[in-house]
């Protein structure tokens, strides 16, 4: 896997720990009210997680699909929908989230705002490269299932 995927993962993954340990934090100590805030957290964090591994599985199930293959070994791309439904719930979560924070704000009850607002970038913008090897890997997946069709046909 590409170095700046395992960054990405590291870095989205460390912040959304950071993130949950303050709101929670913050939630124990009655500082706030919000649960929502504590949910989307460990939603986002349970989906990184999730991507995590299924990325990895489907990395290294693509790098396993090598010709000549036999009839009868099943080639599936549900690592790939797992994937692609994950970085999606995780885009919605942090959407969410960045909106009930101007939400917040516009009521002048935004605690950190900067930071909060910060810290949900940089997990989008992790984001980024994640979606693009998972893209590329897809690619890599319909050449793979291309060439596994055409030896099939020749056969």
């Amino acid at each position: 896997m590409d170095s700046l995927v395992i960054v990405s993962f590291a870095v989205s993954i460390l912040l959304a720990v950071y993130e949950l340990s303050g709101v929670l934090k913050a939630r124990l100590s009655g500082r706030t009210k919000n649960t929502g805030r504590v949910i989307a957290r460990f939603f986002i964090l349970v989906m990184l997680m999730v991507l995590l591994g299924e990325s990895v599985h489907w990395y290294a199930y693509i790098s396993a699909i090598e010709l000549p293959l036999a009839e009868d070994i099943r080639i599936r791309n549900t690592p790939f929908l797992i994937c692609i439904l994950g970085l999606t719930t995780i885009i919605i979560f942090i959407f969410v989230e960045m909106w009930t924070l101007f939400a917040e704000k516009k009521k002048g009850i935004a605690v950190n705002f900067a930071y909060r607002l910060i810290s949900a970038a940089i997990i989008l913008l992790c984001l980024i490269p994640i979606l693009r090897k998972t893209v590329t890997m897809w690619d890599t997946y319909n050449e793979k299932l291309l060439q596994q069709y055409e030896y099939i046909k020749k056969r």
